[in-house]
């Protein structure tokens, strides 16, 4: 990740008012005309658009390589974890089955592969 220039106008931001900032470009979904109005009226934001979009960008890679570091961490708790793997195997095998059964039960009369979104198809009565 490069270097942050000292003169960036999102520099100028305190601690809280960057995590609003992200807040509202990750949270929101604000596009960043909409984010740089804000800032600039709520904030005192002096930068340009382009500015706010070299700040998402940075925001955006630091967040993804907080989730790695996080992801890593969960994996060694759980690769550390003294479990039976034949044992998890068994159970996750159960907890499917009577899943499939309740939706079977649900919906009997349901065929064929059911779509991503959601949908089936339903034979007529």
């Amino acid at each position: 990740m490069r270097k942050v220039k000292a003169n960036s106008s999102w520099n100028g931001l305190s601690d809280q008012q960057r995590e609003t900032l992200e807040e509202w470009l990750f949270e929101e979904r604000l596009g960043l005309r909409e984010a740089t109005e804000r800032a600039r009226k709520e904030l005192g934001f002096t930068g340009s658009v382009s500015s706010l979009g070299r700040f998402y960008r940075r925001a955006s890679e630091e967040r993804l390589l907080a989730g790695f570091t996080e992801a890593q961490s969960r994996a060694e708790k759980i690769a550390g974890a003294p479990v039976s793997m034949e044992l998890l195997r068994q159970a996750a095998m159960k907890v499917v089955g009577q899943l499939l059964l309740k939706r079977l039960a649900e919906a009997p009369e349901v065929t064929g592969p059911v779509r991503g979104d959601g949908g089936a198809t339903v034979l007529p009565p």
